[in-house]
């Protein structure tokens, strides 16, 4: 019923994910922060483009900070791992090899469930890989429930119907 790793706005996107499957009531949030953040890309590269700008920026301004970059798979996130490999402190994680330093560890669902991160981007919320399943749903939640301070949710094409309308 209360929240106390994630902001308002993470929690109620999360609460809007799992639907039917969530408690009636959307759980109370001990912190404010910044509102989830939606964007629309192209393809896959066009989203590893905005992010390498994106992250190497806040890199710069944050550098101890824990980034999330978590995929429905793991093949796509190692399309992002190629793509991003050129900024600093980039870690591909596979079998939850986590070392827990700041920087940028790219990975899939599955790698993530009990862990935290400062921020996290969920780069491929399109209808394909998030359809409206109860599986799918909590795996979506899940991801967005490991953001501290903010969620940013990109997807290609037609987005996932568990996303919310605004």
């Amino acid at each position: 019923t209360v929240s106390y790793r994630s902001p308002g706005a993470i929690v109620a996107f999360s609460h809007h994910v799992l639907g039917e499957f969530g408690p009636p009531t959307k759980p109370i949030a001990k912190k404010m922060g910044a509102p989830v953040k939606t964007s629309v890309i192209q393809h896959r590269a066009h989203g590893s483009m905005i992010l390498y700008g994106t992250l190497k920026d806040l890199s710069f301004r944050e550098p101890k900070a824990s980034i999330a970059i978590i995929c429905s798979e793991m093949k796509t996130a190692r399309e992002f791992y190629n793509e991003l490999s050129e900024l600093s402190n980039v870690r591909l994680i596979e079998d939850s090899e986590f070392s827990f330093k700041p920087g940028i560890d790219i990975t899939n669902v599955e790698q993530i469930r009990g862990l935290e991160f400062d921020y996290v981007i969920l780069p491929d919320v399109d209808k394909m890989n998030y359809p409206d399943l109860p599986r799918v749903r909590r795996r979506l939640h899940l991801a967005a429930t490991r953001a501290i301070h903010q969620l940013w949710v990109l997807y290609a094409g037609e987005k996932s119907p568990l996303l919310p309308d605004s």
